[in-house]
């Protein structure tokens, strides 16, 4: 399980298999993931800076939404291995930590 809170959605969270959206309060959620290309997400993260959104798949490796969650195009130039345990925002940098290995994706 994990989730988010930022300013452009009330919260943003993994339950069961896949993202899911809430814009109000939690009273209902909406899947994000069929855009993703799989259920199988194990971490999300955001960038409070650009609004973009970002998850680490167990098959897929990382996949970022730039418009709310709508698309969710691969973005994971330099990592091997497309396990991806943990994502991590720090500034304007963007961490994907896999099994055996971490390495800091290409953002632009």
């Amino acid at each position: 399980f994990d989730w988010i809170v930022d300013k452009y959605v009330d919260a943003l969270a993994l339950l069961g298999v896949g993202p899911y959206v809430t814009y109000d309060d939690g009273n209902r959620w909406t899947p994000l993931q069929s855009s993703i290309g799989t259920p199988w997400v194990n971490s999300l993260a955001v960038d409070e800076q650009t609004g973009w959104y970002y998850a680490g798949t167990g098959t897929e490796g990382v996949v970022v939404s730039r418009d709310g969650g709508t698309k969710w195009p691969r973005s994971s130039s330099g990592l091997s291995d497309l396990a991806v345990l943990r994502i991590v925002v720090a500034g304007s940098r963007v961490f994907a930590m896999a099994a055996h290995r971490m390495v800091r994706l290409q953002t632009q």
